[in-house]
């Protein structure tokens, strides 16, 4: 059974990150919601404990443009946390397979819905010393360690991610601009399919990022992992929420919405 969870479902912008410590993390939340798109931040956040050596992060982003946006990523925490909640540590499958159980099944209650509304997710999954991304559509995720060495970053289900994948570069910021706000894989789509990273050791000063593709379209990798990578877990966020809210305010009046959560082992 699930014993411990922090959740956040986000309406408007945090004025501070959530923190939470649970047994298997310390986990911080945050999100910067673009009013201008409407009244409903599109994105959800959450992290479910399993027992005091196992759990999850996820960070799901409702497909901007596409109706019940909000919707469909709030299905996929609404499926995690139940199917979740019903996992049995003797005799279960393991927690990738929960996990991945989880995608299609929110799939398939997203497609249900005939309301043409999809979303992307980001998932880390823990266990000990060890995690693993799950995730379908452009979200980022990124593992650190302590001194800024990037242990991993995903590709996302994009153009632009499917050129970096080939070993291309995208320069061209008219390309780049063109190109940026294409997903090529969402939850809600027949075609849908998941990519399992490598399970990696988390050191107990390496951080782990989920984030929603808005903060990868304002920041640049190496900004955002000079921001997480040092200081307690409390600092970073506020860190990296601080400076969300100064680049948005000042430069991207029609920025998307941005959720993230960060992870690190507390034991």
């Amino acid at each position: 059974m699930v014993k411990n969870r922090a959740v956040i479902c986000p309406q408007s912008t945090s004025e501070n990150p959530l923190l939470q410590e649970l047994p298997f993390a310390s986990v911080a939340v945050a999100t910067v919601t673009n009013v201008g798109h409407g009244p409903n931040n599109e994105d959800a956040a959450a992290a479910f404990a399993l027992d005091q050596h196992k759990g999850i992060a996820v960070v799901a982003d409702g497909a901007g443009g596409l109706p019940a946006g909000a919707a469909a990523s709030q299905h996929i925490i609404d499926t995690i946390n139940r199917i979740f909640r019903s996992y049995k540590n003797k005799h279960a499958q393991s927690l990738r397979d929960v996990a991945i159980d989880c995608i299609f099944s929110a799939n398939k209650k997203i497609l249900r819905k005939k309301n043409g509304s999809g979303s992307t997710v980001a998932m880390m999954l823990v266990e000990k010393n060890k995690v693993q991304p799950i995730y379908v559509g452009d979200s980022i995720l990124i593992v650190t360690g302590r001194h800024g060495k990037i242990k991993y970053i995903n590709f996302p289900h994009s153009p632009i991610g499917y050129l970096y994948r080939g070993g291309i570069g995208v320069n061209d910021p008219k390309q780049l601009a063109a190109l940026s706000h294409i997903v090529s894989n969402l939850l809600g789509t027949q075609e849908m399919y998941v990519e399992i990273g490598p399970a990696l050791t988390l050191n107990k000063n390496d951080t782990v990022l989920l984030c929603s593709d808005g903060l990868s379209d304002i920041m640049v990798t190496k900004d955002i992992v000079n921001l997480i990578r040092s200081g307690t877990l409390e600092q970073a966020a506020i860190a990296l929420l601080k400076k969300i809210k100064h680049i948005t305010q000042s430069k991207f009046a029609e920025h998307d919405d941005i959720t993230f959560c960060l992870l690190r082992r507390n034991s």
